[in-house]
């Protein structure tokens, strides 16, 4: 069994390293053209060429690097003093001298010194390209991007048509397949979809088939003890890509798989080398380090997929590899990194290796985020709102290519809106939608915090559900019932819990429902004795929330039927809620607004929206409520559905009797009326 404690231990030590592997990789680039040295002797020698492959690497490897500061809970200037500046400015420096050659210049960006023109290369350029989308977001970029993609898209046919000619990746022409180059181009070809609406990518049956086939003969190799001809690493490639197309019997393939490779792992951590043939004579040595990456990928996706078994069958692994990482990272004069486990050079350093193992722990340190927040959410009352339809094909891609396009605005429209001209509809846009959709990491920052009150009956609950289905985050709902689950004495045990398991997850929204009276305001008396329980339980929630709210990862929700002035005044001063808001009961204009949109004909609307001023003219004349809701108004049309001609007197009398009904149970003699 999984456990959280060793979850929080290993994310932990995590940060450090990642921190330790972006500064090395970042001691790589060359200012003078936008690019990376790919090792410490051409650094040392300042050697001018350009180095694609290494430089694609490095650039996607520090974009994640650049996503992780902005994500983890970092004093910035503390501990990293202008370390997100230095990093941005990097990327905004390949972007423009280097990639902005890539439209009149083709061959330059894509031919390597040692490797010419090939599909690993490119599928680098083309990962690189889809992440500039939301580098304006965190730096200013001189470079024109629209021409940028438009060249790699004429990258991505080729690749493509390339990918069907020879029913895979090859490092060159008179090579043999390799699924390490049919993984990474297909990964390329599917991430440019998620980012390039002018690009689509369906993959050939034939080729699907094939990586079928030689996964199973994989297989087979090792059950028969044919050392020579298993290779691991390449196992490892073909059950990512049979995931990503959900092939038949994956999962029992994926379990298969996964056990094969873990088996494989020998005792330091490393794979047995895997070697990929370059131009019939040369040999190039796949890494650990990009097995343990992809291992990482379809740890995310068995993640995503709830698949805990798999899970469980990985960690270890990943483990390892990261012991591997460790162990063999290296330091030659001020420089430090990795260079290949497999082809260890004495005093090199790589930065292809580096910015690989840096992709490795960033990405093994969001699989542990996000396992943890699965098994912490499990516990509690979840709603989950359909996914958006935006999100890559490539789950471990979602932290990296976050779009304003996957907020749905309009699920907000769908508010049952009290108040006149929808108020409030529009200040959850201005307030809480708008400001996520424009922070590339989706964080919350105008609000993430807010307190619902008003009348039973008013779609407060139902407000904050549409709010989850249009952020698509997760809605947790807390009840009086969770933290009273071992009794008023538990009590501070269990919310001292509850708020910690808060504060290590993020982008979810938790709606804290009938809680008003942990709230309730406290007597003012300064003898021990006579405060209540509740003023006790009231003083230990009031931290929690602060640090909750400081945290801005989540938007925590209260709902209540209470008055503010029943609230203690702690609790809803600025800075622990952000935001008030009082959901009454609907207006005239409000609930004529409602009809309309109901799917009734002309002739019904009419005479429920006549009827309804009938209502508001009486009511307003005298002291009584107007007590009209949007569920009388639910009620109402499903009756009228089945009148064939009714008048706006009928419909009055209905609308009359609806309320009645839902102020309190039917009268048992009249039933029958």
């Amino acid at each position: 069994m999984i456990d959280v404690v060793y979850l929080d231990e290993k994310i932990d030590s995590l940060q450090n390293w990642i921190l330790r592997a972006g500064r090395s990789l970042e001691s790589f680039y060359n200012p003078e053209n936008g690019t990376f040295w790919r090792t410490t002797s051409q650094l040392k020698e300042k050697n001018s060429k350009l180095h694609p492959t290494s430089t694609n690497c490095s650039f996607i490897a520090l974009h994640q690097y650049l996503r992780f500061l902005y994500e983890a809970d970092l004093m910035d200037d503390e501990k990293l003093p202008g370390e997100k500046d230095k990093i941005a400015g990097v990327l905004k420096g390949v972007c423009e001298k280097y990639f902005s050659r890539l439209e009149g210049e083709p061959e330059i960006v894509r031919r390597s010194e040692t490797n010419g023109i090939n599909m690993f290369t490119d599928s680098q350029i083309l990962v690189a390209i889809s992440l500039l989308g939301n580098l304006r977001e965190v730096t200013s970029v001189e470079a024109d991007l629209v021409g940028i993609r438009k060249a790699a898209l004429l990258i991505a046919k080729e690749d493509q048509g390339l990918l069907e000619e020879w029913n895979g990746g090859k490092a060159s022409p008179l090579d043999e397949v390799h699924h390490l180059v049919t993984l990474h181009t297909i990964r390329a070809l599917d991430i440019l979809q998620s980012t390039d609406s002018d690009w689509t990518f369906d993959a050939n049956p034939i080729l699907i088939e094939k990586i079928k086939e030689d996964f199973l003969r994989l297989l087979a190799y090792e059950y028969a003890g044919v050392t020579s001809k298993y290779d691991p690493a390449e196992l490892m490639f073909c059950i990512a890509l049979l995931n990503r197309f959900e092939v038949p019997d994956a999962d029992l393939l994926t379990s298969r798989a996964i056990q094969s490779i873990v088996d494989s792992q020998l005792h330091d951590g490393a794979w047995p080398t895997s070697n990929i043939s370059y131009e019939g004579n040369v040999m190039i040595h796949v890494s650990s380090y990009e097995v343990a990456l992809s291992l990482t990928h379809l740890l995310i996706r068995r993640i995503e997929q709830k698949d805990l078994k798999s899970c469980e069958a990985i960690l270890p692994a990943l483990d390892k590899a990261f012991d591997l990482a460790k162990s063999n990272f290296n330091k030659v004069g001020t420089i430090t990194g990795w260079s290949n486990d497999r082809t260890r050079k004495s005093g090199q350093i790589e930065s292809w290796s580096t910015a690989t193992a840096l992709m490795f722990l960033i990405t093994y340190s969001d699989a542990l985020l996000q396992l943890r927040q699965l098994l912490l959410l499990k516990d509690y009352s979840l709603f989950y709102p359909k996914p958006t339809t935006f999100l890559p094909i490539w789950p471990d891609m979602i932290p990296n290519i976050r779009k304003a396009e996957w907020i749905d605005m309009e699920a907000l429209d769908y508010i049952s809106d009290p108040t006149d001209g929808s108020a409030l509809i529009g200040s959850l846009k201005e307030a809480m939608a708008k400001p996520i959709s424009k922070s590339w990491i989706h964080q919350p920052s105008g609000m993430n915090s807010l307190i619902i009150h008003g009348p039973s009956g008013t779609r407060k609950t139902t407000t904050v559900k549409r709010m989850s289905e249009a952020l698509k985050w997760p809605l947790v709902t807390l009840s009086p019932s969770d933290f009273l689950r071992n009794g008023l004495e538990g009590f501070d045990a269990k919310a001292a819990k509850i708020f910690d398991d808060l504060t290590k997850i993020r982008r979810v929204i938790v709606l804290l429902d009938e809680c008003e009276e942990f709230f309730k305001a406290r007597q003012q008396s300064s003898q021990l004795e006579n405060r209540t329980a509740g003023a006790f339980i009231t003083a230990g929630m009031l931290p929690r929330l602060q640090k909750l709210h400081d945290k801005r990862w989540i938007i925590i929700i209260t709902v209540t039927n209470s008055e503010l002035s029943d609230l203690d005044p702690a609790v809803i001063r600025h800075g622990r809620f952000d935001y008030v808001v009082e959901i009454g009961l609907p207006t005239l204009n409000a609930q004529i607004n409602y009809v309309n949109r109901k799917k009734l004909d002309v002739t019904k609307k009419n005479n429920i929206i006549e009827a309804l001023k009938i209502y508001d003219k009486k009511k307003s004349g005298g002291s009584e409520p107007k007590e009209v809701t949007f569920s009388h108004l639910d009620e109402l049309a499903l009756k009228l559905k089945t009148i064939q001609q009714p008048t706006s007197e009928g419909v009055f009398k209905l609308l009359e009797k609806e309320i009645a009904r839902s102020n309190r149970p039917p009268d048992l003699i009249n039933l029958r009326e």
